[in-house]
């Protein structure tokens, strides 16, 4: 039922993250074409300031999202009710302190946002991207009874639809009426009905939402949402300096534009990162269920299963990320949108810093580890004053430029690198990390030597067309990654595990597609 559900969840996810980015390309062209770089910049400037409001949410959706797997599993009805019923009045109360922060911001703007583009226009965006956020808890808190109750499908099903609808939808006011405004008032517009035709779903399918509520939040339940809620409030405030301030940097220092250009990129590895975050959520609600049934060696071997998984993705995708970035950006947007490749490398191995963690996120969220000890807390801090700092000096005192922002990111990810694996370790396996320690270090140059042989391989054989040279490194990236792979691991425990699981696979989507 496990390996059902997840395989459900991460093939309709992936299935809503092509759909997103193919779309989502051909609306950035049209935007990039009708628009100007510029006002692109500012969409990217402004989201980041909107990722800034959401802070006020404090981790409450997390903590709340890992309580409900108990109950649901042991089928406590009662208390999914209660649970949710917090759920709802809490994103009410958040959605309102959104709003009135937002309106509380406005009058500072103009100390960060660097452009030419008249400051009422900048407001007026800048207001309708809060009523946006606003409005995004507004009954999208129903979805997370769907993804805890391994049901991720059915919300990935409706969002493939609406996401194909939105983007047709911006493209056409975009060519149509050259209205920004109405590009984004369609969006919200959209979203709502979206969450309205969720809560239809959620109240077809857990009926018991809409009774009475028949008995209080239990006690346990409650400190343990509290506890985890305060851990998250911490880690997201630091997760957002390390990952949101990259846009408001670029603008204050280096102009709009250069957030335009950057977005081009941004929003590639973004998908990227999206693609691989709903693999591993696809799972997330298997392995906390997992966790609650079955021992702890056979979740610490299923672990190991999912991190060689990451590592194979991940080195996958930073490869051809790091080959094909700007080839990519010069065919779709032009010569005059492109990086140099040291700065590509930063913004690459950010991302696969970043990618890597996903096996340990599944772990630390299926399990609801997010205060085991204070020190994690302390150290995400760490992390984002880190960054903070070291971007500053880069840029303003080694003038650097865009990229001292993404080195500085990357010496922040570097120094807390080990914080979450050591806490899934010492907490939930009581184990070493001295494996995945040694496994990383291995997995990291097997990365570099790798990407070191395409990038040679690519450079010896060059074509004077961009396009077909496009395509030739494209097949490398393809092929020269995974066979190496391939020839290193099909030895390894988990490469057998999965071979294993693969002969099972044909009979899950068969019952799927009925």
């Amino acid at each position: 039922m496990r390996t059902e559900s997840s395989i459900k969840n991460i093939t309709t996810g992936i299935l809503l993250q092509i759909v997103t980015v193919v779309f989502g390309f051909i609306a950035r062209k049209v935007f990039v074409s009708y628009m100007g770089i510029e006002l692109l910049g500012i969409n990217g400037l402004l989201s980041n300031v909107i990722s800034m409001l959401s802070l006020v949410e404090l981790g409450v959706g997390t903590a709340i999202f890992y309580s409900l797997y108990k109950p649901l599993a042991e089928k406590d009805y009662n208390q999914v009710h209660a649970i949710m019923n917090l759920y709802e009045k809490l994103y009410r109360y958040i959605a309102i302190a959104v709003l009135i922060l937002g309106v509380l911001i406005t009058p500072f703007l103009k100390y960060f946002v660097n452009t030419t583009i008249s400051m009422s226009y900048v407001k007026l965006i800048y207001f309708i991207f809060v009523i946006d956020s606003a409005l995004s808890y507004i009954l999208t808190y129903r979805r997370n009874i769907l993804l805890a109750d391994q049901k991720m499908h059915i919300f990935n099903r409706l969002s493939v639809l609406y996401s194909i609808g939105c983007s047709i939808a911006q493209i056409a006011i975009i060519i149509i009426t050259k209205n920004y405004v109405l590009y984004l008032v369609i969006k919200i517009v959209l979203v709502l009905i979206q969450n309205l035709q969720i809560y239809r779903i959620t109240n077809k399918k857990y009926p018991y939402l809409n009774e009475t509520l028949k008995e209080p939040l239990k006690k346990e339940i409650k400190n343990d949402i509290i506890k985890n809620t305060k851990a998250l409030l911490v880690i997201n405030i630091a997760a957002y300096f390390v990952f949101g301030t990259d846009n408001i940097l670029l603008s204050y220092f280096l102009g709009v534009s250069i957030v335009g250009i950057y977005s081009n990129y941004s929003i590639i590895v973004s998908t990227i990162e999206g693609l691989i975050s709903r693999i591993f959520q696809g799972i997330q609600a298997s392995f906390g269920n997992f966790l609650l049934e079955e021992s702890l060696d056979k979740a610490y071997e299923i672990f190991n299963v999912l991190y060689f998984v990451n590592f194979w993705i991940s080195t996958f995708c930073s490869v051809s990320l790091i080959v094909l970035l700007n080839p990519f950006i010069e065919i779709v947007f032009g010569e005059d949108m492109l990086f140099s490749i040291v700065t590509i490398f930063f913004i690459v191995y950010n991302f696969y810093i970043k990618s890597m963690t996903s096996s340990v996120e599944v772990v630390k969220n299926g399990a609801g580890l997010y205060s085991p000890y204070p020190f994690a807390k302390y150290w995400s801090i760490v992390e984002g004053v880190l960054n903070l700092v070291a971007s500053i000096i880069l840029v303003k005192y080694f003038k650097l430029g865009a990229l001292g922002v993404f080195a500085g990111t990357t010496i922040s990810r570097l120094v807390t690198l080990i914080i979450d694996p050591f806490n899934v370790h010492r907490y939930i396996f009581k184990t070493s990390i001295k494996n995945y320690f040694f496994k990383y270090i291995g997995y990291t140059s097997i990365l570099f030597v790798i990407t070191g042989l395409v990038i040679f391989i690519t450079k010896v054989i060059a074509f004077n067309n961009l396009f077909v040279e496009f395509i030739f490194k494209g097949i490398c990236c393809i092929i020269i990654p995974n066979t190496i792979i391939l020839l290193l691991f099909f030895r390894s425990k988990e490469f057998k595990y999965l071979i294993g699981k693969f002969n099972i696979q044909n009979k899950l989507l068969k019952k799927f597609n009925r």
